[in-house]
């Protein structure tokens, strides 16, 4: 397991952004498009992976996933960003989820930020600071 501490500075950053840009997206109450963001060299790219059935979100993430295995050539730091559920205390809550990785790194980092999403007499809330979640074996290392 790599410790946060060692994670590189600008994958941090990145992961920060891809967390903002998931949060931005679902505040009007719209469902999050899977998104990926790669870097290189302070360079970002935003690819997307559009569902045709709104019901097959899970296939997008699927999509995303296979995607950062094909990049040629790697970035340095690649984030995939989807909606997903975080349990906390036996709560699960909804949370924009940002998965991280430095292609120099075997491992990578999760992180989640809870929301209450937009609802009749509602309005659209985070709940608490994004928490680091744990690691997960990096893509880009074949």
């Amino acid at each position: 397991m790599i410790d946060l501490k060692n994670a590189n500075k600008k994958l941090v950053e990145l992961i920060f952004f891809a967390l903002d840009h998931g949060i931005d997206s679902v505040k009007s109450g719209n469902p999050l498009i899977p998104f990926v963001v790669a870097e290189t060299d302070g360079k970002k790219t935003l690819n997307r992976f559009v569902p045709g059935d709104f019901s097959k979100m899970e296939e997008c993430l699927q999509k995303a996933q296979e995607y950062i295995t094909k990049l040629n050539p790697l970035p340095d730091f690649i984030a995939i960003t989807f909606d997903g559920r975080v349990t906390i205390q036996g709560e699960k809550t909804d949370a924009i989820m940002v998965r991280g990785f430095d292609k120099t790194q075997a491992e990578g980092f999760v992180f989640g930020q809870r929301y209450k999403p937009k609802a009749f007499l509602r309005k659209f809330s985070t709940i608490g600071n994004a928490g680091y979640l744990g690691n997960e074996p990096n893509p880009m290392k074949k």
